[in-house]
């Protein structure tokens, strides 16, 4: 059985929105209500929707991103299992795509479904609305990353966030995860060559800040790590 099997998307969508605003179970059961459409894509495939459709990573990663005219790719996100998708569609004139980092398990809900349980418990909507607030945080810690940290700091930095994103969801135990993409898609992120990301990460493990086995990633002491790259975390308000 696999880990997916086992947990489910649903949980994993709960724990999510239960990591930026707590969920009674009353609101917690309304997820059961959703009604929705699977679909498993190869790695880099372009993900897809109709108009009025979100999809929730129900297994697997993906990212999203924009292509340069000159071939360069710029990856803003990284999307980790239970988070919501908002898609753009063939009717939005928009640069911005999003793809498989490997073999990827989506669930595909309409947003007409979400608005009216949120409206019917607001106490779902508030969790709802949280993750579009979390995203936005995110991505202003992305920009500080790019713009103001040295490449050390900037790749300790995103591993710190990798690192509590899938914590949350129960997918880091003891300080260690799956690495979720590969570093031709990280150096992306980053802004970084693979060459450097490569050796910066050879620093980090020579430095005794992580252990690395394969895609196996352990960060030995997050705390530290965190102020050495002054990571903050976020911490929703009641």
């Amino acid at each position: 059985m696999s880990a997916k099997d086992h947990v489910g998307w649903r949980s994993l969508f709960l724990r999510r929105l239960g990591s930026v605003s707590p969920l009674s179970e009353g609101a917690a059961s309304l997820v059961g209500e959703l009604k929705c459409l699977g679909r498993t894509l190869p790695p880099d495939a372009e993900i897809r929707a109709d108009a009025g459709t979100m999809a929730v990573v129900a297994w697997g990663s993906a990212y999203r991103y924009r292509m340069l005219a000159d071939g360069r790719r710029v990856v803003f996100d990284v999307l980790l299992p239970g988070d919501l998708i908002e898609l753009a569609t063939p009717a939005m004139e928009s640069d911005l795509a999003a793809a498989a980092s490997n073999k990827l398990d989506l669930v595909f809900v309409r947003e007409a479904q979400l608005k009216r349980l949120s409206e019917a418990n607001p106490e779902f909507g508030k969790a709802i609305a949280m993750t579009t607030q979390a995203d936005s945080l995110r991505l202003m810690a992305h920009v500080m990353r790019l713009s103001r940290l040295t490449a050390y700091e900037r790749v300790a930095h995103f591993l710190l966030e990798i690192h509590d994103r899938l914590n949350v969801i129960g997918l880091a135990p003891n300080g260690r995860f799956q690495m979720p993409i590969n570093q031709i898609v990280l150096s992306d992120a980053l802004g970084m060559t693979r060459f450097h990301v490569n050796r910066t990460l050879r620093r980090l493990r020579t430095d005794g800040w992580v252990e690395l086995n394969q895609q196996v990633v352990h960060l030995r002491d997050a705390e530290a790590l965190a102020d050495l790259c002054e990571y903050k975390r976020w911490h929703p308000v009641a």
